[in-house]
């Protein structure tokens, strides 16, 4: 008996064991699901911003929250040398008449007349060319105008139709190929060197050339050396903002050109058309700067703040009078300001043909901006607003909800002033819609009706009845079981026609189709002729029968009046004309994994021989 009483309880709890040994997986995948969506959660971030900084912003530097904080970073001036797909310097250029010549170009020696002479010459490495008759003639040096005249002197000894009052025969002197110019860049240039340049290179094509200044020189004091004496010096600001282009000289053979290290950085930010970083010289100003940086957007105050970062200075704000006197110093950060936008406007909102927000004018009247707002000189539209009763909502800093005036429209038109009332800042009005003028409702028939179109609510209450005797009823096609209701795209299953219509109702009265469909899994799914009385079961087998996959208890019939029935175990649905009949697959069932098993039922059976054993020994 006592061993009876320990089995029976052991039994129990072993087949508790097996039983969760099975289940065991699934509840896990499930717990590890639950475990993911509380993680989830956790991690999602927390909804509710009320505009309270995260951190204490007193000792963070101010910043301009606009598009152009993306812009602010650059360098002013430096992508001038750098915004090109290629660099192309044309050849075919005319030379000036001051062109100095030198070794390497080639002169082109045209005469024409009673003389005929076409010849080419190349300036030899002594600044010599040679000419047949008349030997070497030097011009290395000489500008291209004063070469024709030393030509012509020298070849009129051979030639005498050059030479006298009225000579007979002209010359010309015009380049071919053109010498290169040898150019030194030092100091903070991209590629500083020794460089070949196109003889007609000015200071700023030949930087251009040699792809420009590191952002760490300068573009205020470049330096351009001749013959080792300090000959120009060239400020690209100015270049740039004032059109001084005089001081882009030509350079010469042997030129050096200078690029020191930039001597200062100044930010400016917010309302301005170039943010960015300037290097500013010596006492220059904020007009200075502004002016470099393309002046002021359109919504700027006016007012700078400069901060120049050190303890000693205090952060200064600007009106533009001052802005002349105050010198700039390296490493000021200067922040223009937009101009604060003004809350001037009032609003009108409902039955008025462009509602929306307006400006205010001091002065204006109700009739003023219902006139600018459109309907009241439309007399159409006009009927279509409740002018009895126009609300006027008023803000007032003293009371916590607003005040409303009510204004007759119908006596502000007629000219009475009490209800014509002037606006005051941020009024807000508000006409209704005239109850009395609201669109008609209707609803649109379509089909096996002797009369379909589109019909028009004329009471409360008509119901579908209603709407079918004034469509002249059914024709002799109609198919009444298989009326189909619509209302905001879904189908309304009708049981009567006393259903009571809405505004967007649409009806369809099909044909008889004659028809029933069979889906889903039988063999051979289509149209099976309706035959009156036939039950579901003929259909089915009409479609071929059950497939395999099919579950022979799960079967929907879908009505064409919209109305679904669903098989019951103990009776089949009604099959009428225009059915369709839906089976149904097996629920996929996941198989039993039989080594899990059988690992499960070893351990529960070595547990209840363990059982046993301690058991008989006792």
């Amino acid at each position: 008996m006592k061993l009876r009483n320990i089995l029976i309880p052991l039994y129990l709890l072993l087949s508790i064991h097996l039983i969760a040994a099975i289940e065991l997986p699934s509840k896990i995948s499930q717990l590890e699901e639950y475990k993911n969506l509380i993680q989830s959660q956790n991690d999602a971030p927390v909804s509710g911003d009320y505009g309270i900084p995260s951190s204490d912003t007193l000792f963070s530097p101010y910043e301009i929250s606009s598009e152009q904080s993306d812009t602010v970073k650059k360098y002013f001036g430096y992508d001038y040398f750098t915004n090109r797909n290629s660099i192309e310097i044309w050849d075919n250029l005319p030379a000036s008449r001051d062109y100095i010549l030198g070794p390497g170009d080639e002169l082109i020696i045209n005469i024409w007349g009673d003389t005929q002479v076409n010849s080419n010459h190349m300036i030899d490495r002594q600044g010599k060319l040679f000419l047949d008759k008349v030997g070497l003639v030097s011009l290395s040096g000489q500008t291209l105008g004063n070469a024709k005249e030393i030509l012509i002197n020298r070849l009129s000894n051979i030639y005498s139709t050059l030479s006298g009052k009225n000579p007979t025969s002209s010359l010309d002197v015009s380049l071919g190929e053109l010498k290169s110019l040898n150019i030194s860049i030092v100091g903070e240039a991209e590629y500083p060197g020794l460089h070949k340049v196109h003889p007609f290179s000015t200071l700023t094509t030949c930087l251009f050339q040699m792809g420009g200044v590191k952002e760490s020189g300068t573009l205020r004091d470049i330096k351009v050396y001749r013959n080792n004496k300090l000959f120009r010096t060239f400020d690209f600001y100015t270049f740039f903002s004032d059109s001084n282009y005089s001081q882009d000289i030509h350079l010469k053979d042997g030129d050096v050109i200078s690029i020191p290290n930039r001597v200062s950085t100044v930010e400016i930010q917010g309302s301005i058309n170039r943010p960015a970083y300037y290097e500013m010289s010596n006492n220059e100003s904020i007009n200075n700067l502004v002016n470099y940086a393309g002046g002021l957007t359109s919504n700027a105050s006016g007012t700078v703040v400069v901060d120049r970062m050190s303890i000693k200075d205090k952060i200064q704000y600007l009106q533009p009078g001052e802005w002349d006197s105050f010198t700039i110093k390296n490493g000021d950060l200067i922040t223009v300001f937009e101009r604060p936008l003004l809350l001037r406007s009032v609003a009108i909102y409902g039955q008025v043909k462009l509602p929306g927000e307006y400006p205010f004018s001091e002065k204006m009247s109700v009739l003023e901006l219902l006139s600018i707002a459109g309907g009241i000189d439309d007399p159409t539209f006009l009927e279509s607003m409740y002018l009895k009763k126009v609300q006027v909502v008023r803000r007032s800093y003293s009371e916590e909800y607003p005040k409303v005036i009510l204004v007759d429209l119908e006596k502000a038109i007629e000219g009475i002033p009490e209800h014509n009332i002037e606006l005051e800042n941020l009024d807000v009005i508000i006409v209704n819609q005239n109850p009395n003028y609201e669109s008609p409702q209707r609803v649109d028939i379509t089909g096996e009706v002797n009369i379909p179109g589109v019909y028009t609510v004329q009471e409360n209450g008509e119901t579908l009845s209603d709407i079918l005797r004034r469509a002249g009823g059914f024709t002799s096609k109609a198919f009444e079981d298989g009326i189909q209701m619509y209302r905001d795209s879904s189908q309304v299953v009708l049981q009567e026609y006393d259903i009571v219509v809405m505004d967007g109702d649409s009806l369809h009265v099909p044909q008889h189709p004659g028809i029933v469909t069979v889906k889903g899994e039988v063999y051979k799914p289509g149209l099976i002729q309706f035959k009156k009385g036939k039950s579901l079961g003929h259909y089915i087998e009409s479609a071929g029968g059950f497939s395999i996959f099919a579950d022979n208890d799960r079967i929907a019939v879908f009505y064409a009046n919209g109305d679904v029935k669903i098989k019951k175990w103990y009776s089949n649905p009604k099959i009428k004309e225009g059915t369709t009949i839906v089976v149904y697959s097996r629920e996929n069932i996941d198989p039993i994994n039989w080594t899990e098993f059988a690992k499960n039922m070893s351990s529960i059976i070595a547990s209840f021989a363990t059982v046993i054993i301690l058991i008989n020994n006792k």
